[in-house]
């Protein structure tokens, strides 16, 4: 038990923390321009809430795109009839239809992307509530703090979470899927094995990644004392999700046989030369034809540059290297106070459980998925292992929380361009997600800047944010602003082009005129002498080019 004094300051670091990451969150979501994927995610959503269409995006399941398109939805945005772009390749399909979007709704897009972001705060507050409760039950009140403490203020989750996207959605629901699950396994009650089961469900129906959840389960079944009562259990929510899965889909299209799917990925190609053609997948055909995209993609359309070098997949120091450089200095003390922690005492059933989900999402990311373009595609594994800082019983850690809070602090709302004290001078991937636009508008406004040449890497017309942007084909202007990506040397989509700064080695070393986190800003003459920005007719061209960064094991 608490003592009263002792409780009360438990309480008062619960609130403070709540307001702290509904602020930073706030902050982060309003300040930031559209990023990465926000657009298409949330032009499918409103897609599949008007049309029922689902064929769009369905490189990963519809029900978080539903559930942030929503309030944009009672707006009553521009939408065309997506069904002819059934036409187009998955992949293409939801970026295809982006362009047309943007352009019919520019000038609310903004609004229309900052509504669907502020729908995942509610869910971030959840998970945050729930790593304090399932703390607190296993080690008691203030290691419940650091835990709390070092979601509520972790960059990386600050910016994913206030990015409208499918990645703090499957992280909610396995992690209140295992606790649920464990909890089942302990007590044998129907009530948290249902709430499991649906858990689950929502999980596969957010993100394919929630398969990783299965040998999770399994293991924890088979470590329980009643073995055969947990894997009834296990059957149960088999079933359950199955079901929750294919309704989020509405049964559309169900059943197809295999011979009417056309697989690119080598992996469901493999499975379609090994079952019977004419055997009839109990899947809606969308689920079926966006896993394969997906894994086409997980199977080398991804690069990561680490070290000067570019690799297909990534190099496996990438993950660790991420973190050590977007962790806040105090939360890199708490992991290895943890990590120590594991040489003193064993884990009990629970850490070991939340040991294996947190390991094995990351695991499989790394063997399998191969998509190595930021840490949002590990966020499933933050809340399993953030819940085992608290071992750290010492009254002191929760110290370490104030001192994360002021890292973290000075550095918002740029979450995305994050890197702690030690890592300021350090090349790290990605930190451009496209969220600077709209902090460039108001540098141009302040400094009386009508019209600036720019170079972004993502499809936003930068028009959403009050940009005039001089072309290309044109004299630079005296200012020249483009993504902090182009500055690794590797090639980057921007629209329908690909493009590479020609002279990126130079400008890597030379600190810009403005950085504003995703964008950097340079002098005209500093980009050198014409064509500064070289143009590829084809992706095969680009990665022969000696400009570009040396690419290893590239096999696609």
């Amino acid at each position: 038990m608490l003592g009263g004094s002792q409780s009360k300051g438990v309480c008062a670091a619960f609130a403070a923390l709540l307001a702290a990451h509904a602020f930073l969150f706030s902050y982060c979501a309003v300040r930031k321009s559209v990023c990465a994927d926000e657009g298409g995610h949330l032009a499918a959503g409103l897609v599949y809430l008007r049309y029922g269409e689902f064929s769009l995006y369905d490189l990963s399941p519809p029900l978080m795109r539903m559930w942030d398109a929503l309030p944009a939805l009672a707006c009553h945005p521009t939408l065309d009839d997506p069904k002819p772009l059934r036409v187009e390749t998955p992949n293409a399909r939801p970026w295809v239809y982006f362009e047309r979007f943007q352009q019919e709704n520019l000038h609310h897009l903004h609004n229309y992307v900052l509504m669907g972001r502020f729908m995942q705060l509610p869910l971030s507050i959840a998970l945050a509530v729930g790593l304090f409760l399932v703390a607190k039950g296993m080690y008691g009140g203030w290691p419940a703090i650091v835990v709390m403490g070092a979601y509520c203020l972790n960059p990386a989750i600050l910016a994913t979470a206030s990015t409208v996207g499918t990645d703090l959605g499957v992280s909610v629901a396995l992690f209140f899927a295992i606790v649920a699950w464990l909890q089942f396994v302990r007590t044998q009650h129907k009530a948290p094995l249902l709430w499991c089961a649906l858990a689950v469900g929502m999980a596969h129906a957010i993100k394919f990644n929630a398969l990783l959840i299965w040998p999770v389960l399994a293991a924890t079944a088979l470590l329980s004392r009643r073995k055969a009562n947990a894997f009834v259990g296990l059957v149960v929510v088999i079933i359950v999700s199955y079901v929750v899965l294919n309704l989020s889909y509405g049964f559309q299209l169900w059943g197809l046989p295999l011979h009417r799917f056309e697989f690119e990925s080598q992996t469901m190609q493999s499975v379609q030369r090994l079952l019977p053609a004419n055997l009839h997948l109990p899947l809606p055909k969308y689920l079926v034809e966006g896993f394969d995209a997906q894994k086409w993609e997980a199977e080398g359309a991804y690069f990561a540059v680490l070290f000067g070098k570019a690799r297909s997949g990534g190099p496996l120091a990438y993950y660790p290297w991420l973190l050590l450089c977007t962790t806040p200095l105090a939360g890199l003390i708490l992991l290895a106070c943890c990590l120590g922690s594991f040489v003193q005492s064993r884990p009990d059933r629970r850490e070991l459980a939340f040991l294996l989900l947190g390991a094995t999402l990351v695991l499989g990311m790394v063997a399998f998925a191969k998509v190595n373009i930021g840490l949002r595609y590990v966020l499933p594994a933050y809340p399993p292992m953030l819940v085992l800082l608290g071992r750290l019983s010492r009254r002191w850690y929760a110290a370490l929380i104030v001192v994360m809070a002021i890292e973290v602090g000075f550095a918002a709302p740029r979450f995305h361009a994050y890197r702690n004290v030690a890592a300021l001078h350090a090349r790290v991937p990605d930190r451009d997600e496209g969220q600077s636009l709209r902090e460039l508008h108001e540098w141009m406004q302040k400094n009386s800047i009508d019209e600036i040449t720019l170079l972004p890497w993502q499809m936003v017309d930068p028009a959403v944010e009050g940009i005039r942007v001089r072309p290309l084909t044109q004299p630079r202007t005296r200012w020249v602003a483009f993504s902090r990506s182009y500055l690794d040397g590797f090639p980057q989509h921007a629209g329908r082009q690909t493009l590479i700064v020609s002279n990126w080695r130079a400008l890597a070393m030379t600190p810009p005129a403005v950085d504003l986190g995703g964008v950097v800003i340079f002098p005209a003459e500093a980009m050198g002498p014409d064509p500064w920005v070289k143009s590829y007719q084809s992706w095969a061209e680009a990665l022969r080019d000696p400009c570009v960064v040396p690419i290893e094991n590239h096999d696609k």
